[in-house]
C-alpha cells in the first residue's frame, strides 16, 4: 500500500510538473509590445508608440537609425500607449526606417514627419455632402513642423482636384465661413472664395 501511494504520488508530481511546463509558456505569451508607429511631434522630437499587453517591470529600449544607435526613454501617454523618445533628437532621420527593441520585443518602421489633418468647407454646391460644413479630407505629413499660414497643395477627393490649404496652429484663425474650432494643428481651405 505504501509503495502504491509512493507510485501514485510520483505520477501526480510528474503530471503536475508537465502541466506547469505547458502553462508557463502560455502565461509568458500573454505579454506583448506591438509597434504602432513613429512620428515627429512638435517641440518633442520623434516619438515611437507601442501597445502593451501584460505586466512589465520596466521598458528598456534602443533604436538604430541612420547607422546610429540611441537609447529610448519610455512612459505611458494620455492615450494609454507606451511612448518612447530618444535621448537625442531624431528629427534629421524623418522618412528613414528605424529598427530597435523595447523590453526585448523587436520593432521596425518608418519615422513619419509631422502630420496634420486637412479640412475643407462644403458649401451648398450641388449636393456634395456634408453641405455648409467643415469636413476632414485627409492627413498631410511634412518633413518639418509647419508655421502659421504655410500653404500646401492637397488633393480633395470630393472635388477630384487639388487646392491650396493653409496651416493654423489653433482654432482661432479668422475664418470667413463660420468654422468651428478644429483643434490644434491643421490645414484648411481659404473659404473666402465661397462667399
Amino acid at each position: 500500500m505504501k509503495m502504491r501511494f509512493s507510485y501514485l504520488f510520483g505520477v501526480f508530481i510528474s503530471l503536475f510538473a508537465s502541466f506547469a511546463m505547458l502553462v508557463t509558456p502560455a502565461a509568458a505569451a500573454e505579454k506583448s509590445i506591438t509597434f504602432l508607429g513613429a512620428y515627429l511631434v512638435e517641440g518633442k522630437g520623434v516619438v515611437f508608440e507601442f501597445a502593451v499587453k501584460g505586466d512589465f517591470k520596466d521598458f528598456p529600449g534602443t533604436v538604430m537609425v541612420g547607422g546610429q544607435q540611441f537609447s529610448l526613454n519610455c512612459n505611458f501617454n494620455d492615450k494609454g500607449k507606451l511612448a518612447c523618445t530618444a535621448n537625442h533628437g531624431l528629427s534629421r532621420y524623418i522618412w528613414q526606417v528605424a529598427q530597435g527593441s523595447v523590453a526585448g520585443f523587436p520593432f521596425s518602421g518608418l519615422i513619419r514627419g509631422t502630420c496634420h489633418d486637412v479640412f475643407d468647407f462644403y458649401p451648398d454646391n450641388g449636393g456634395i455632402p456634408p453641405q455648409n460644413s467643415w469636413g476632414s479630407i485627409g492627413e498631410y505629413c511634412g518633413n518639418s513642423s509647419p508655421q502659421f499660414g504655410d500653404a500646401i497643395n492637397f488633393y480633395n477627393p470630393n472635388y477630384s482636384d487639388s487646392y491650396t490649404y493653409y496651416y493654423s496652429n489653433d482654432g482661432s484663425s479668422s475664418f470667413t465661413c463660420n468654422a468651428p474650432d478644429l483643434g490644434s494643428g491643421y490645414y484648411y481651405n481659404d473659404c473666402v472664395q465661397f462667399q
